[in-house]
């Protein structure tokens, strides 16, 4: 990432090169109508960043005015490390981080990622909005990072407009749709494309010299969903190099149980205990049960957001304590997250359960969450 230090030598913007920029030394600038040098250079060279005199404008932001932007956007937790930002978008809303390319002050860098925000600038963030619209859509954002191949959080901003001018060609070319650099994200070395309509995503790299040369690269991932729309598994298609052709992996996850699952399940039997608790074991529904049942929706409702959960939509399950007795528990599987919320058979939440996975997506054991 190329960073252009201050001018020391300008006394209308002297600052030492290694401070933050602040927001007294903008303003003062904005009121005189002068133009750092520094400004001036970025003006000519920064295809990649908008300019700082541009960037004074989410200084107009309040406080207020920031976490209404985010709230708007669905973001519920913000965090500055350093100069990264890294941003939480509710209970299934996903996890994102973005190194703007200015050195601010923690209260410009917050303003500044809101006001990207409200201007949907795709370059200063690295395609988040489109990346966050794609989470939104399909929800399970560790399987479209298992998907897609991505091992970081971190959206590239370190792509400049020629570059992705180059890769919103390259994709338009290989895919057959109209694709513009607005439409991308990016995350390591490559650019993505989210066709909403279809669940597909295509993927070359973003720093490719040429449309041809680097055709091996290009990716496409189809996403597969349940009744809901959220994803449970993945269809990709990418060059084999050494088969010199495109080969086809899929990924899904498990649907229904493997067998006939025993009445009452043993902790010690993994696969059988897992499936027990992610497809239900027991159709049990005596008083204590059928009382908790209203106490559990009322909090699926409340408490985690679910939109009106039904009674057939909860599994109940019997395990065998470490004692020996039977255990029942009352849980709902949310395939938005691909987890099980479980409760005990009074009503009372206790702990999710996540289930671990071989590599074609079946059920081998679980862990609490």
């Amino acid at each position: 990432m190329k960073i252009l230090k201050i001018d020391t030598n300008n006394t209308k913007f002297k600052a030492k090169s290694d401070y933050y920029i602040r927001k007294e030394m903008l303003q003062n600038n904005m009121r005189t109508g002068a133009e750092p040098y520094a400004i001036t250079r970025l003006r000519k060279e920064g295809k990649r960043v908008r300019s700082m005199v541009n960037d004074v404008v989410a200084i107009t932001l309040t406080a207020v005015g920031v976490e209404a932007v985010l709230k708007d956007n669905d973001i519920t937790y913000l965090e500055l490390d350093g100069d990264k930002i890294h941003a939480v978008a509710g209970y299934n809303g996903g996890y994102y981080t973005v190194q703007p390319s200015q050195k601010l002050s923690p209260e410009l860098l917050r303003a500044y990622f809101a006001q990207s925000l409200v201007d949907g600038n795709n370059e200063n963030l690295g395609g988040l909005y489109n990346y966050k619209k794609m989470v939104s859509n399909l929800k399970r954002q560790d399987l479209i990072q298992r998907g897609l191949q991505l091992h970081t959080y971190e959206l590239n901003t370190d792509i400049d407009s020629e570059q992705a001018e180059l890769s919103a060609n390259t994709l338009s070319k290989l895919s057959k749709r109209r694709i513009k650099p607005k439409d991308l994200f990016f995350l390591g070395t490559d650019a993505f494309y989210y066709d909403n309509f279809d669940k597909t995503a295509y993927s070359i790299n973003a720093y490719s010299t040429s449309v041809l040369k680097k055709e091996p690269t290009y990716r496409t991932c189809k996403f597969l969903t349940d009744e809901k729309g959220n994803a449970i598994g993945y269809e990709v298609t990418a060059m084999d190099l050494f088969a010199g052709r495109p080969k086809q992996s899929v990924y899904k996850e498990q649907q229904n149980v493997t067998e006939k699952l025993p009445e009452v399940a043993d902790i010690d039997n993994n696969k059988i205990y897992a499936e027990s608790f992610r497809f239900g074991n027991s159709s049990i529904q005596n008083a204590r049960v059928k009382k908790a049942i209203p106490l559990v929706l009322n909090h699926l409702i409340e408490r985690v957001g679910i939109s009106c959960p039904l009674s057939e939509q909860l599994q109940i399950v019997q395990v065998y304590g470490k004692d020996k007795n039977i255990v029942t528990r009352i849980c709902y599987y949310d395939s938005s997250v691909g987890r099980s919320l479980v409760y005990n058979d009074e009503g009372k939440y206790l702990y999710q359960m996540e289930y671990n996975k071989d590599d074609f997506g079946n059920i081998k054991a679980c862990s609490k969450y």
